[in-house]
């Protein structure tokens, strides 16, 4: 039975076969241009990857997330700002006034009086809330 053994004072490539005692030297020869093509353009470990079902679901869910926010950037969407009409009624400001104040008397119970003092100032077109003794402002009718 032949066995191989590595030749001492030779390249590590190179094995003797035999019982080491004066047999040939054959170099370990390098895999061939045709086998490399045989498995696959060139490439010295062909693998086939193929995912589980957790892979293939998140995948899935990967790709309807990125659609879902792409469609979202590009669908048009409907402004949903109307809060309907507002029956307003003409008020004139007395000494003391404040829009604060005015607010706080008719906003319902629980609810935020700074919403309705920026609901008085998009009403009349105000700047800020400081009102004028003699101004005239529309305010909601209660």
């Amino acid at each position: 039975m032949a066995s191989a053994v590595v030749a001492r004072g030779f390249a590590p490539h190179a094995v003797r076969y035999g019982n080491g005692r004066g047999r040939a030297v054959k170099p370990a020869t390098a895999p061939s241009a045709k086998g490399a093509a045989s498995r696959g353009k060139g490439t010295s470990c062909a693998s086939k990857t193929t995912l589980t079902l957790r892979g293939k679901l998140v995948g899935l869910a990967l790709v309807a997330l990125l659609t879902w926010t792409g469609w979202s950037f590009v669908a048009p969407q409907i402004a949903q700002s109307s809060t309907g009409t507002v029956r307003v009624v003409n008020y004139t400001v007395q000494p003391g006034d404040t829009l604060w104040g005015y607010a706080a008397g008719i906003t319902p119970d629980g609810q935020n009086v700074s919403r309705t003092v920026d609901q008085l100032m998009r009403i009349n077109q105000l700047d800020d809330a400081a009102l004028e003794p003699g101004q005239h402002i529309r305010v909601p009718a209660e």
